[in-house]
């Protein structure tokens, strides 16, 4: 029997490594990249700017941090938007909050529209593999900002696809504050996080890597 194992990123290799485990390669987490021409017509028109964190609602996720960070921002952008898919634990805690958009569990295709109307997409979690939702996003084109954890400075270089920040209240609100002021940024990002996404974390490519893996095994 052949048995290779793979972490879905380079820093979940690394993490193998704990259990004398060699990781023979990586395989990304990947997307349907054709998708984007499915839910394209849906992109934003926005007049306030929507930020967007797709997700279980667990402590984990950093959800009391986006809590607060949007807190502190709405004081000084009132016209900002903070949408929140997902349930779990923290859903009737978040939902007190009246300014916050509870928008529960989505199927994949209303989750993907919501990313299609979104600016913005925040993803404050406290540990990541390689986070799903932040190709997701890319692939339709949010600005992202999300905390630099497990493999997702591997999607994202910071300046370049989007903005890496700490699992911290003030780092979040200054990345997010950088992208709310910016709109050119917010567009040079969308465009450079889907083209990446695009080209290197579709299930294309991914297919192609684990055939090389195995064909490489099985020459040993």
């Amino acid at each position: 029997m052949l048995v290779i194992f793979t972490g879905v990123s380079k820093a979940c290799g690394k993490w193998l490594e704990h259990f004398n485990i060699t990781a023979k390669g990586v395989l990304y987490n990947s997307i349907e990249t054709s998708e984007y021409e499915l839910y394209k017509n849906n992109m934003k028109q926005n007049e306030s700017i929507k930020i967007l964190y797709a997700g279980r609602l667990i402590e984990d996720k950093g959800l009391c941090l986006l809590g607060e960070a949007y807190k502190s921002l709405r004081k000084k952008y009132p016209k900002i938007e903070l949408l929140i898919a997902g349930d779990g634990p923290l859903y009737e805690r978040l939902n007190k909050n009246t300014n916050i958009s509870m928008l529960g569990k989505l199927d994949h295709k209303d989750m993907m529209k919501q990313y299609a109307i979104s600016d913005i997409f925040i993803n404050p979690s406290y540990s990541e593999g390689l986070p799903t939702t932040v190709l997701e996003a890319g692939l339709m084109k949010c600005a992202v900002v999300a905390t630099d954890v497990g493999g997702t400075a591997e999607i994202i270089e910071d300046g370049k696809e989007g903005l890496l920040c700490k699992p911290e209240v003030q780092d979040i609100v200054e990345k997010l504050e950088v992208l709310i002021k910016d709109k050119e940024l917010r567009q040079t990002f969308a465009e450079n996080l889907h083209n990446k996404v695009c080209k290197q974390f579709s299930w294309d490519n991914t297919t192609k890597q684990l055939q090389e893996i195995i064909e490489n095994k099985e020459r040993k």
